[in-house]
């Protein structure tokens, strides 16, 4: 198999085009057969069966897009009696890009509209001059007839009432079609998105050693189209497997519509170089706002929102290692930059269920499946739609970040498990101790099953940590809870019975210097609220359409 890209080819010989040289010219209009297609950019391969002379063929690629990476070409031919001389990219302004049927059916609208405001325009301004010469005729001769007179001065008044109710009428048909030609032009400026661009074309010089049918495998990359994940998360009852849907919204704004092609999607970056990489330091505690990943995302995300006025981008974390998804059914795509939901794959997980409950944050009780072997899916963080027992429960969302071989989902609110969480008001609640001050919280949180199941149910409270070393931080009472020094997280692992109430008493004391301010003493109160301690699984910052 013979392949070149157009990095191979910086210096073309012209020679071979050169007058005397006898060179067989082939025009094909080329659509794509299959797109890889990345969070941001996408690969379009091209397949064509070309007949070709013996001698030098100039074969033209007609209808590209005009928004590939030139330095990404690559042509291929599968037979080896085939020389590629040269490969070469061109922009035709002349070319207009696939024509949209819609886009003239709203243009004809559009002038439509305009013709009848101008006629209307016309008949105000006669109406208005009309008015004008009305009560300005020369009365001589009608002064010693008052019955004229009084008969033409009520000519004039009808008459000026007839004007004024067909110049209301005008002004109103007028307003009806300034807002459908506001409507109309919105539309058609929304599909003329790829109107007036440039037509591409790739030109591909070859030598055959004889008359030779060939199949032409041509690939570029492409700008301005990506895709996002989307899952519905479905669960038919407690003792039932997670039903996960993965989906994707694909968007495509290249100029180039995809018709019935075969696609793939993939997590890899596309501009990603041939250097190879360096490892950032693993920092148990980094602000992955500050990984170089991150960073780089921000920046292509400013670049593309730039481009792109309609379609929002946002910062997603993958796996460290791509993916790719192929995609059994053909889909189009048109070029018209909305998103199009496409089946990835739809997989039965089996889960654990319990309920998890931050009384502090939110007093309901949430269920979560945890569910393993998600690894394998090679999933991408991004939201989901839940749906228990057919019903629509909410929004929840799948991250990919935390190593472990259990995936949470949040299932949603359970309202028949009653909590409460009441702070016990005490005389020796804030006490002056010398040059101290000392603050006691007491906690009493309650949890009540009105099911008609047993249910098991973690409630999780924070201790604040000692971030100076002025502050003591004391722990007088948990109820058997598990306390984790690191976060602060207090968690309790309660099993109720139907109908059965279980209390917890939760006690806790903070000494610190009188001088702290409110500020700082409520800083150290809660310092780190949301703060994750933990081993974290490796992953990439990358930017992605966000529908």
């Amino acid at each position: 198999m013979k392949t070149t890209s157009i990095l191979a080819t910086l210096v073309i010989s012209f020679n071979a085009m050169a007058a005397g040289d006898n060179v067989n010219n082939i025009e094909t209009p080329s659509k794509p057969f299959g797109v890889t297609v990345f969070l941001t950019g996408a690969e379009l391969g091209h397949t064509t069966e070309v007949k070709l002379q013996k001698g030098k063929n100039e074969v033209k690629f007609t209808g590209l897009s005009s928004k590939m990476d030139q330095e990404s070409i690559v042509v291929d031919i599968a037979d080896k009696n085939i020389t590629i001389l040269s490969v070469f990219f061109s922009n035709n302004f002349l070319a207009e890009m696939q024509k949209n049927p819609k886009v003239k059916i709203l243009r004809d609208s559009v002038e439509r509209i305009k013709d009848k405001l101008a006629f209307l325009e016309g008949k105000k301004e006669t109406i208005i001059k009309e008015k004008d010469l009305l009560f300005k005729k020369d009365y001589e001769g009608l002064d010693n007839d008052i019955a004229k007179l009084n008969a033409y001065t009520e000519y004039c008044r009808k008459r000026r009432d007839e004007l004024s109710a067909d110049a209301y009428k005008i002004t109103k048909t007028e307003t009806s079609l300034k807002e459908r030609l506001l409507m109309f032009t919105r539309q058609l400026e929304e599909l003329n998105t790829r109107v007036g661009m440039p037509s591409a074309e790739i030109s591909v010089l070859v030598l055959a050693s004889d008359d030779v049918s060939a199949k032409f495998d041509l690939k570029y990359r492409v700008a301005d189209a990506g895709w996002a994940p989307k899952y519905d998360i479905r669960v038919d009852g407690m003792d039932k497997p997670v039903n996960l849907y993965y989906k994707a919204n694909i968007y495509n704004n290249t100029g180039v519509d995809w018709n019935n092609v075969k696609l793939k999607l993939s997590t890899a970056d596309p501009l990603q170089g041939a250097q190879y990489p360096r490892m950032e330091a693993w920092d148990l505690k980094q602000d992955p706002t500050q990984t170089e990943s991150y960073k780089n995302a921000q920046k292509q995300i400013k670049e593309l929102q730039e481009e792109n006025k309609t379609i929002q981008f946002k910062t997603i974390e993958v796996d460290e290692l791509s993916a790719e998804f192929e995609i059994m059914q053909a889909y189009t795509i048109p070029s018209d930059n909305r998103p199009y939901l496409v089946d990835v794959n739809n997989k039965q997980l089996q889960a654990k269920y319990e309920y998890v409950s931050i009384p502090k944050m939110d007093r309901d009780a949430f269920l979560v499946a945890k569910v393993v072997g998600w690894a394998e899916l090679s999933l991408v963080s991004g939201d989901a739609s839940v749906y228990y027992n057919g019903s629509y429960i909410g929004k929840s969302k799948i991250s990919v970040q935390e190593i472990s071989d259990t995936l949470e989902l949040s299932l949603g609110r359970d309202n028949k498990i009653a909590i409460t969480r009441i702070k016990k008001s005490e005389l020796n609640d804030h006490q002056i101790i010398g040059n101290n001050e000392k603050e006691v919280f007491k906690y009493e949180i309650v949890v009540k099953n009105n099911r008609e199941t047993p249910i098991n149910i973690n409630v999780t409270d924070q201790v604040p940590l000692k971030n100076d070393s002025r502050i003591d931080i004391s722990i007088s009472e948990i109820s058997d809870g598990k306390y984790d020094k690191y976060s602060g997280d207090v968690t309790w692992a309660l099993a109720l019975q139907p109908g059965e109430t279980k209390k917890i008493t939760f006690n806790f004391s903070s000494k610190y210097p009188k001088e702290f301010d409110e500020y700082y003493r409520a800083k150290s109160q809660f310092y780190q609220q949301n703060y994750n301690y933990g081993i974290k699984r490796k992953f990439r910052t990358l930017s992605a359409p966000s529908f």
